[in-house]
């Protein structure tokens, strides 16, 4: 899967329908990598991932949910509803796996009736992975809703502009808030816990897709959130235990079960303790205070990149020369390579990477000594969506900058279909300046107002004869 972290170098909406597209498309494959016969360690493997996946969705969109208004809990009933379709699967793992944390904390008279019910419970574990086969109504039914919400999510109307993120934020922060104060004031039951657990893992979802803004500031957040939420869910896990401790009433003794409620019970005591504790570091504060340390970072993010993304407009007045003789050369020379998506008579619309990161789009107009330029900065992913569409249109050349007695020369050193060939450029700022120009003792022939040595030219026709 993507990484399940929103890319602050990419557009808000598009990188959010990204993280929410790769969670539903690893869920479909998971289900899908089920064979005929899994084994059941594949399925319990297949069925937490499922899960894991629905639930970063969901807390996805709640984060966006003040922009997505009814389109969003179709997606989250359906995330929500697949997860349940494999819930008892995972559940009796979860079951098992604190049975055996609460055996090994445990000596003598102790551990041995905590082993009966554990004993009982890999049973019925074994028995739940057993029954789940590649055409199991469950997986089924969880796949065709995660199909389904797929194409929901395909078309939500996600924000571009971070203020419906720092809604969400803030929403989950306070039903988090709220469900700790509550547990802080002895109300101290498992159902409180749950929902308190429920708003932690989801905070922690919306502080992992925010990190990547400011890494340094959020990293602790994140932390302290992960750890908060390992404390509640070994808590609900213990909850749901007890729980099921009286449906073993007559496979298990009674002594054996007490052993198991008391054990679990003074274990749950112990987290609940630890998780109220770090719930006063995450919540301690006002909500508009956290939210800033997570939202801030966007807003500047999002900026930056409409900053960026507005067109760099100049006129560019040029003189183009042969080269006589090749000067000294530095060794930080930059490689080019550009194609051409449009040309119409003097005007030529291209795109360029070069080897130091740098990508373009950049429409061109006019002829000869004086040009005018649109420029936009783009991200990888366009120009290699563009690229293919410049086939039959491309030049490559390494490019070096030459300290001149007027300023700087560009000498451009043709790779490819124009291999041998070398131009060198050289700008002014004004007409004047231009026509001023010495040209140094190597430059040789100018060819500034010959067509066939345009670039855009020089892409399509290749080297003059």
């Amino acid at each position: 899967m993507a990484t399940y972290e929103l890319d602050p170098t990419r557009p808000l909406d598009e990188a959010l329908r990204r993280v929410a597209l790769g969670c539903l498309d690893e869920a479909i494959d998971r289900l899908d990598g089920l064979g005929p016969t899994p084994e059941p360690e594949d399925v319990a493997t297949a069925v937490h991932e499922v899960r894991k996946r629905g639930k970063e969705l969901r807390g996805l969109a709640r984060l966006a949910r003040p922009a997505l208004g009814d389109t969003y809990a179709p997606v989250n009933a359906d995330a929500r509803d697949a997860g349940r379709q494999l819930s008892d699967i995972r559940d009796a793992q979860v079951l098992l796996s604190t049975l055996d944390d609460l055996v090994d904390a445990a000596s003598g008279k102790a551990a041995r009736r905590l082993t009966v019910v554990r004993d009982r419970q890999a049973a019925i574990a074994a028995a739940a992975s057993a029954s789940l086969h590649a055409d199991d109504p469950r997986i089924a039914d969880a796949r065709e809703r995660i199909v389904r919400a797929r194409a929901l999510v395909e078309a939500w109307p996600l924000p571009a502009d971070p203020a419906p993120l720092r809604d969400g934020l803030e929403r989950t922060y306070r039903d988090g808030r709220t469900a700790w104060r509550r547990l802080e004031k002895k109300d101290g039951s498992d159902r409180r816990s749950h929902e308190w657990r429920k708003a932690v893992k989801r905070l922690w979802y919306q502080a992992r897709l925010l990190a990547p803004a400011d890494p340094d500031t959020a990293a602790p957040l994140v932390a302290q959130l992960d750890e908060l939420s390992d404390l509640l869910g070994d808590d609900h896990d213990l909850a749901v235990l007890v729980e099921s401790l009286d449906e073993a009433a007559g496979e298990v003794d009674d002594d054996a079960r007490d052993a198991a409620r008391r054990a679990a019970r003074r274990r749950q005591r112990e987290l609940r303790t630890a998780a109220i504790a770090l719930g006063r570091e995450v919540y301690g504060g006002s909500a508009s205070s956290f939210v800033a340390r997570l939202a801030d970072p966007w807003d500047r993010a999002v900026a930056e990149q409409r900053a960026a993304a507005a067109p760099h407009a100049s006129v560019e007045r040029e003189r183009t020369f042969l080269v006589r003789e090749l000067p000294d050369l530095p060794d930080d020379g930059t490689a080019i390579r550009q194609g051409y998506l449009a040309l119409d008579g003097d005007v030529a619309v291209r795109v360029r990477e070069t080897s130091d990161g740098a990508r373009t789009l950049t429409i061109k107009g006019g002829s000869g000594r004086v040009r005018t330029e649109l420029e936009w900065k783009i991200g990888r992913d366009r120009f290699e969506a563009a690229w293919p569409h410049t086939a039959g249109r491309r030049i490559e050349k390494t490019r070096y900058r030459i300290p001149i007695e007027v300023g700087v020369a560009e000498l451009d050193v043709f790779a490819g279909d124009l291999q041998g060939l070398v131009l060198v450029e050289v700008e002014a700022d004004s007409d004047e300046a231009l026509a001023a120009l010495e040209p140094p003792a190597w430059f040789g022939d100018e060819v500034t107002d010959d067509e066939r040595y345009a670039n855009a030219s020089l892409a399509v026709h290749g080297r003059p004869g």
